[in-house]
């Protein structure tokens, strides 16, 4: 993947300089596929999709379930004290 920069670059000296794509791969050191995409300009680098994940479904039954355990455990270790052995 290229940096956004040499994405620009990919375009402006195909469209304004009318470099073939061959040579502007040749110029910049990358793969004429690459190249060849930026030109069609079906990928760009800097347009991030952002991922809409749902939150997962919890009963109300385990949410209560999980809290009592965790409060359990929370007062049976409150006095316990690591033991350090030589």
């Amino acid at each position: 993947m290229i940096k956004v920069n040499a994405c620009r670059l990919v375009r402006r000296l195909y469209a304004v300089e009318g470099l073939s794509e061959r040579e502007i791969a040749r110029r910049l050191g990358i793969s004429r596929n690459t190249v060849k995409k930026y030109c069609k300009g079906e990928y760009t680098p800097f347009a991030k999709t952002s991922r809409n994940r749902q939150r997962q479904v919890v009963a109300q039954e385990v949410e209560e379930l999980i809290k009592k355990s965790a409060e359990g455990r929370l007062k049976e270790n409150r006095f316990a004290r690591q033991k350090h052995t030589a």
